[in-house]
């Protein structure tokens, strides 16, 4: 069951990862490696749509999606050929398992006929 404490931790987690993410190419200095800059920004404003549809939203597939966006925000260094450079690919990696630890920890405390009832 998700109490609001929980609800609370997913919302603050997610806009840590969004927030993180985004900044990230600017931080670490990749900002005009093209397409990891490019990656790294998608996933962030993905992350943040499909973040908010779980957070406020009735719909049922936002903790599908942000795991999915997590899931290939995980493994688009190595899908897009960037895995050579190390701020980039650990962004992706950290941001991607973080993503995918969110979406599957909304699935699993509201439960499924929780999230269908939403």
């Amino acid at each position: 069951m998700m109490t609001p404490r929980r609800a609370l931790a997913l919302e603050l987690g997610t806009i840590a990862t969004v927030l993180g993410m985004f900044f990230s190419p600017s931080a670490f200095g990749f900002a005009n490696a093209g397409i990891a800059a490019w990656s790294t920004w998608i996933a962030a404003a993905l992350m943040l749509f499909f973040g908010a549809a779980n957070a406020y939203g009735r719909a049922i597939w936002a903790p599908w999606a942000l795991f999915v966006v997590g899931l290939w925000t995980l493994i688009a260094p190595i899908m897009l050929g960037f895995h050579w450079h190390a701020a980039p690919f650990w962004v992706h990696v950290i941001g991607g398992l973080l993503a995918m630890a969110g979406g599957w920890a909304t699935i699993n405390w509201i439960g499924t006929s929780d999230l269908e009832a939403r």
